[in-house]
C-alpha cells in the first residue's frame, strides 16, 4: 500500500517533518471549526472571566497525527498546534507548528522520556505525549547570551510542570527541546527564571489592552505610577 504524499517518515528530520506537516493546515483547519465553535459557545454560555481548554486528537488524510490544544478566554480563542511521530527507533518525537510562521519547536524523545520517567513512567507512550501538550502546550522561551559567531542559540523555556532546555537553529529557525527538568529539581537560580517565565506566559495570553492594564497595576504597585 502507497505512503500518501506528505506522510511524516521515521527517517526524517526536523525541517522535513515541518514541510510535511505544512501542507495539513487545510484539514486540520477544517477538524477545528466544530470544536472551536462549540467551545465558544460554552465560553460565552459560562463565566466570561473563566479559562477553558479543549484537546482534539486527530489524524489528517495525509496519515500525520495531531494533538490540537484550544484555549478560550475572555481575549479569545487561541489554538496550538502539534503534530507527533515516531523516529527510527520507534521512539516518539513531537513538534508544535506555527501558521504563522513563527519559530517552530521541536521536542526530542529524550526530552519526553524525561518527562515520563517523573510524572507518568506507567502509561503508553502516546497518552504520556497527550498529557505533556495538555499541560504544557503554552511555553513562554528565554534566550541565554551567546557569542555572535555562534549560529545556535541556548533557549530556556517555561512550562507549567518545569523547565525545557534547548538550542534555537538559527538557519531553520527551528528550537530543538532536548531536556525537561520539573519543579522538585530546580536550582535556586532556576526558580527565580521560572517565576519570570510564567509572568511571561501569563502576558502572552492575554489580549493587547489586558496587558497594557497588567503592566500599569504592576508600576503602580512598585511606587512608580500615581498614587
Amino acid at each position: 500500500m502507497p505512503v500518501p504524499r506528505y506522510h511524516i517518515l521515521p527517517s526524517m528530520s526536523p525541517p522535513e517533518v515541518l514541510r510535511c506537516a505544512s501542507h495539513d493546515k487545510l484539514a486540520v483547519t477544517h477538524k477545528l471549526m466544530r470544536p472551536f465553535e462549540q467551545l465558544r459557545r460554552r465560553h460565552l454560555k459560562g463565566d466570561r472571566t473563566a479559562v477553558l481548554e479543549e484537546v482534539v486528537s486527530y489524524t489528517a488524510p495525509s496519515g500525520n497525527r495531531w494533538i490540537l490544544v484550544l484555549r478560550a478566554r475572555k481575549s479569545g480563542i487561541q489554538v496550538y498546534h502539534f503534530v507527533w511521530y515516531r523516529g527510527m527507533d520507534n521512539g516518539i518525537r513531537a513538534m508544535r507548528i506555527r501558521w504563522d510562521g513563527g519559530g517552530q519547536t521541536h521536542f526530542s524523545r529524550h526530552m519526553l522520556e524525561q518527562y515520563a520517567a517523573r510524572f507518568s513512567p506507567d502509561v503508553e507512550a502516546e497518552e504520556r505525549l497527550l498529557q505533556f501538550v495538555a499541560n504544557n502546550y503554552d511555553v513562554a522561551f528565554k534566550a541565554e547570551e551567546v557569542g555572535e559567531d555562534n549560529t545556535n542559540m541556548n533557549m530556556f523555556g517555561g512550562a507549567r510542570q518545569g523547565l525545557l532546555f534547548g538550542v534555537l537553529d538559527d538557519k531553520t529557525n527551528i528550537l530543538h527541546i532536548t531536556t525537561f527538568v520539573d519543579h522538585s529539581l530546580f536550582f535556586p537560580e532556576q526558580v527565580k527564571l521560572m517565576e519570570q517565565l510564567d509572568f511571561q506566559r501569563f502576558m502572552g495570553s492575554l489580549s493587547e489592552g489586558q496587558r497594557a492594564a497588567v503592566l500599569a497595576k504592576r508600576k503602580a504597585e512598585q511606587g512608580d505610577g500615581p498614587p
